[in-house]
């Protein structure tokens, strides 16, 4: 193929081979120079220079065809004029592209343009473009490229879719947002228009598959991402971009953890065969050199990775990719132990990619051991936002924050958030061995938050402590001597904290220890004693493994100050245990093997100065002060013991040459100091005022010293009210004090200045005194008698106030404590026995129905041990100074007489009123007994009472069931009579024989049924009566119930009933009657007296049914008489009666 060029307006054209023009370079550019040539022939002949990768021809063509550009061309020529600069500006951006933002354009550029001249240049020419033609879409999307080179990615943004705005199918704008979208973490909108641009243009050039396979591996897709890749190299085998990501693909399956041996090999040879190729045709590709670089370092070659490293920054301007280049660079001089060089290239790595988590790791590795603490937790910070769930970011920060004392908190904090997010569920608050902890895999970290959190919770300290020591164990990693200490410490700290641990307060803290030093879960300490034991077990532990790791190089000195260590806190437990004299010798012990270990030498120092072995102790003192002029806690414990042994003008001195010569803002001594000249000002309070005064304005400036340097001094302000309590002004002690005792709230000290104010303000505040004092007393303050005085001082104000008796005695309990603990000091003495005065007076201003007389005998017996005690106590000699008033007790020796006097009073008179008050209660407890004994006899009388009726209604109940019996015999009887007069009424009218009724049988047979009627009524009253007796006596038959009426109602009158019921039968009288209804009368007889007899059954059946109730007694009826058998007729019944009719 050949590029037509038109030679003058005569219609020549020259032909030039595309292929031949290399060859022909000089016949080609004096054709251009020369003739007159259309631009359009300058933008062909330019492309496929740029094709055949001739860069500088390419150049030079554009350049020639601008220079030979009319000023003043036609719409056709400025359109080509545009396209000219375009593609000059599109070479300089590609090139700015292609160079480091800091290095010289040397190799390819005549004039060694930099990336920054380069983008110059094309800044200038696209200006020029636009001037032209400001709708030029290939102009607009060169603008964007620019703001994309300098990173300006909304802007540039902006302008590729103003392009896209006009012509929707323009790929260069196109690829042109496409990118600004990967730059922006945008990947799924990238590969939406690179997979836009696939479709318009397929052979894109570069292949537009490589960034599609680049946005699928970003969004996770690998499948895809390695497909779009190997399609680009089945168009290009040669595509250096297609062949190195590929490569990429298979070293990362290479190094995943689900990889198989025979898997790695392939994979790994294949990746190496796809660089290799890539280097034999293009061994300048940054991407190639960088891969090369992390290969050489992973193989320790540093030297060889450097160079491949300096390769990627030679040869791109591409941010990441010179981010990575950096990286590996950085790692390598690490390495190397290059530290300085490696912290300034990662801090160059994050400036070009702030996103990259790995760099800023690496960063923060190597600020650390810089000592950058601070630097180094705004870069992990900086991980964080990025990733929250990243744990090693997380655990390495917290490891930071724990060893900054102004963070601990927030480590805490960071530490419980892990162990939740990581499945704990719980705070450290309610750490769990098998939870929360578990969570954190790093035992290290474990001991950075135990360290940070030993001073705010020693039992959640403790539990971390133990769970970094459980997971060292399972590692089989030896244990470090200092973690036993520490571990030691923690439970001798919560010893001395409680009295009695109880299970709950220690439930986290499983440290029964075995001798190999593990941890046995079934052993809990639950007691002072049992923490002491085990604090002692973690001890000799320590000192094992500190024995083990001496014999290691490099550690020697370690494990010695380690042991001594362990000793000085050994023998410092003792002391908790109160072993003293086993403390001393281990701290004597110590100074022979360490002499110059001072902490040692201050507490046995220490020990002396509380035995009151103050030259002792100030031998000590001073020998530390003596090696070291600036130790200042020897010259403080110096003052400490002046002070103490009552050398306040030496202790003023000591506090003195600390402020001056060490530290003039050393709290201690600023209190210190000021107790000093606050006690010097009382002893000059008698003889020098003016004296005191200046003493109490001096220690007013140290307290106010102490309290600009730290405003939470307790201290200072404790000093600052005794002040104001010693100028008399009381509110503003009372202010103070309570404000410090709500600050504090266990501080006994201020609990017990406190109390001091309120007796002095107001004796009538003796109860709100009362339970600061035993405040103080509980907190610290148990065993000394200046306190017990105090207590016993507001009960004997409260007690003399209220006139109560039992706050008397609460303040004799007190003071009496108060004697044994100092029995040299007069004055107790003298309070006791006034205490014991005033329990007598007390108990005789009481109403006499008050007094006790046991009391008041004990109170007797006081006022005689009071007269005593103040005959001796009046009778020391002056001279001596007591710390009494002798006249004030010989005053009360003679009151106590008067006091005895009245007390004998009191006796007689409550003895009298005791014994009257008893013989009203016994006359009481008589009248009591009496009537209670009377009550007594009537019940019996009633239960006897109760007993003879119940008897009397059973024999009765008893005879009325007989009679019941006996009466239902007799109906028994009476209607098996009747049963045998109806069978043998059946058996006469069966013979069918009948009989004349004569007038004699007429008369015969009514006596008879008279007869039998009076039996039979005479029966049903006699049980009639006794079912009313029944009734009467037992209450069991309900009066409402009674018996239904037996029978059918007869139409026949009672009085022929009752005179035809027991008739006999007789037969038919010899009236005529009619043959037709003979038959009929029979047949309708014989139905009627079946039915007749049925219905007797039925009723006979009701009859005996209803006779009785439930219980046997007989039912009242609803009619006077009661009738048991309904009366029957018969038909030779019906006819003799209608025969006597007739007969009358």
């Amino acid at each position: 193929m050949s590029i037509d060029i038109p030679i003058g307006h005569g219609g020549e054209v020259l032909e030039v081979s595309r292929r031949d023009l290399k060859e022909n370079e000089s016949f080609v550019f004096s054709i251009l120079n020369d003739e007159a040539v259309p631009l359009w022939v300058y933008v062909d002949i330019a492309l496929e220079y740029w094709k055949q990768g001739l860069r500088h021809q390419f150049e030079e063509v554009v350049r020639t065809g601008l220079r030979r550009a009319p000023r003043e061309a036609g719409p056709v020529e400025q359109k080509h004029q545009v396209l000219l600069l375009n593609l000059l500006a599109s070479y300089y951006i590609e090139t700015a592209k292609s160079l480091p933002a800091d290095s010289e354009y040397a190799n390819d550029n005549p004039d060694r343009l930099t990336a920054n001249q380069c983008i110059l240049q094309a800044t200038e020419l696209l200006n020029e473009a636009l001037s032209l033609d400001n709708q030029d879409v290939y102009a607009i999307v060169a603008s964007g490229n620019i703001r994309l080179v300098r990173r300006e990615y909304d802007e540039a943004s902006n302008s590729f879719q103003g392009a896209l705005s006009r012509d929707s199918t323009c790929v260069p704008a196109l690829l042109g947002e496409a990118s600004v979208r990967c730059l922006k973490g945008d990947f799924d909108k990238a590969l939406e228009l690179y997979q836009k641009v696939l479709s318009i243009k397929p052979d894109l050039q570069p292949d537009v598959r490589v960034p599609i396979g680049i946005c699928y591996y970003k969004l996770g897709a690998t499948t895809q991402s390695r497909k779009a890749l190997e399609r680009a190299l089945q168009l290009d085998p040669n595509n250096a971009d297609a062949l190195i990501l590929l490569a990429i693909l298979d070293w990362n399956v290479c190094r995943g953890p689900e990889a198989v041996s025979d898997d790695k090999r392939r994979l790994s040879t294949s990746a190496n065969a796809k660089l290799l190729k890539v280097y034999r045709t293009n061994k300048r590709h940054p991407l190639l050199a960088c891969q090369m670089a992390y290969r050489k370092l992973l193989r320790k070659e540093y030297t060889e990775c450097i160079r491949y490293a300096d390769m990627v920054l030679q040869r791109t301007d591409v941010t990441r990719l010179r981010a990575e280049g950096l990286t590996c660079k950085a790692r390598a001089l690490q390495a190397m132990r290059k530290y300085n060089e490696a912290l300034q290239l990662f801090e160059k790595a994050a400036a070009l990619d702030p996103s990259s988590v790995s760099i800023l790791y690496g960063l923060a590795a190597m600020q650390i051991f810089k000592g950058q603490t601070e630097n180094a937790c705004q870069t992990l910070e900086r991980i964080l936002q990025k990733e929250p769930q990243n744990t090693e970011a997380m655990m390495r920060l917290v490891s930071l924050y724990a060893q900054m004392p102004t963070r601990r908190t927030t480590a805490v904090e960071l530490f419980d958030k892990f162990s939740r997010s990581s499945g704990g569920g719980h705070s450290l608050d309610t750490l769990d061995s098998n939870k929360d902890e578990d969570a954190v895999d790093d035992p290290n970290v474990l001991i950075d938050v135990g360290r940070a959190l030993e001073s705010a919770s020693i039992k959640r300290s403790a539990s971390l402590y133990r769970r970094s020591l459980e997971k060292l164990q399972a590692r089989g990693i030896q244990i470090p001597p200092e973690l036993y200490n520490n571990m030691a410490v923690l439970h001798q700290l919560l010893a001395e904290s409680t009295e009695d641990a109880t299970r709950k307060s220690v439930e986290n803290i499983k440290d029964g220890v075995q001798a190999n030093g593990s941890t046995d879960a079934n052993s809990e300490p639950r007691t002072k004693d049992e923490l002491l034991i085990s604090a002692d077990k973690f001890y000799n532990l320590a000192l094992s493994a500190a024995n083990q790791s001496d014999v290691g190089d490099g550690f020697r000195r370690a494990a010695t100050m380690t042991k001594a260590t362990v000793q000085y806190n050994q023998a410092r437990l003792l002391e908790a245990k109160g072993e003293l004299r086993q403390a001393v010798d281990a701290y004597k012990q110590i100074l022979e093997q360490y002499p110059a270990y001072t902490d040692a030498r201050l507490r046995l120092g220490a020990i002396y100065c509380d035995e009151g072995r103050f030259e002792d102790a100030l031998e000590h003192f001073k020998l530390v002060a003596d090696a070291d002029p600036q130790h200042a806690e020897s010259r403080l414990l110096i003052g400490r013991a002046c002070s103490l042994a009552g050398k306040r003008v030496e202790a003023k001195r000591a506090f003195d040459s600390v402020l001056k010569s060490i530290d003039n803002q050393n709290i201690y001594a600023l209190c210190a100091l000021g107790n000093v000249q606050v006690g010097l000002a009382r002893s000059a309070a008698r003889q020098d005022p003016k004296e005191r005064d200046e003493l109490i304005v001096r220690a007013h400036r140290l307290y106010d010293a102490a309290l600009k340097h730290d405003p939470k001094c307790v201290q200072a302000a404790i000093g600052m009210g005794i002040l104001f309590t010693e100028v008399g002004q009381l509110r503003d002690a009372y202010t103070i004090f309570s404000q410090v005792e709500q600050a504090t709230g266990d501080l006994p000290s201020a609990a017990l200045n406190l109390a001091h104010i309120l007796l002095a303000l107001d004796e009538k505040d003796a109860k709100i005194a009362i339970p600061l004092y035993e405040k103080a007393l509980k907190k610290g303050f148990g065993q000394d008698s200046y306190v017990l005085q105090s207590l016993a001082r507001a009960y004997y104000i409260l007690a003399r106030e209220r006139k109560d008796d039992a706050a008397m005695h609460s303040a004799l309990q007190w003071v009496q404590k108060a004697a044994k603990l100092n029995p040299s000091d007069a004055a107790i003495f003298f309070n006791l026995a006034l205490v014991k005065q005033h329990m007598a007076v007390v108990l005789n201003d009481q109403p006499i129905e008050r007094r006790n007389l046991a009391a008041m005998h004990r109170a007797t017996e006081g006022i005689e041990t009071a007269e005593k005690i103040f005959t001796a106590l009046a009778s020391r000699d002056p001279e001596h100074r007591p710390n009494y008033n002798i006249t004030h007790a010989m005053h009360r020796k003679t009151y106590c007489k008067d006091v005895r006097k009245l007390s004998e009073k009191k006796i007689h008179e409550t003895a009298t009123l005791e014994r009257q008050r008893e013989e009203r209660k016994e006359r009481i407890r008589e009248e009591q007994r009496l009537r209670e004994e009377q009550k007594l006899q009537k019940e019996r009388e009633e239960q006897e009472l109760r007993r003879h009726q119940e008897e009397e209604r059973e024999r009765r109940r008893a005879e009325i069931q007989a009679k019941l019996q006996e009466d239902m015999a007799r109906s028994r009887q009476l209607d098996e009579e009747e049963k045998e007069m109806e069978v043998n009424k059946r058996k006469s009218k069966g013979s069918k024989r009948v009989r004349e009724v004569s007038p004699s049988d007429s008369d015969n047979e009514p006596q008879k049924n008279d007869k039998r009627r009076r039996m039979r009524k005479k029966a049903d009253q006699k049980r009639a009566n006794t079912a009313d007796d029944s009734d009467g006596e037992l209450n069991e038959v309900n009066p409402s119930r009674t018996a239904k009426r037996v029978g059918i109602r007869s139409n026949l009158s009672s009085e022929f009933v009752e005179d035809s019921e027991d008739e006999e039968e007789v037969p038919n009288s010899p009236k005529r009657q009619d043959p037709e209804n003979s038959g009929e009368d029979d047949s309708q007889s014989g139905s009627k007296r079946k039915r007749v007899a049925e219905s007797d059954q039925e009723n006979a059946q009701a009859s005996s049914d209803e006779r009785l109730s439930h219980n046997g007694t007989p039912v009242e009826s609803e009619d006077d008489d009661v009738h048991f058998k309904r009366p029957r007729l018969s038909k030779g019944t019906k006819a003799a009666v209608e025969d006597s009719e007739e007969e009358a």
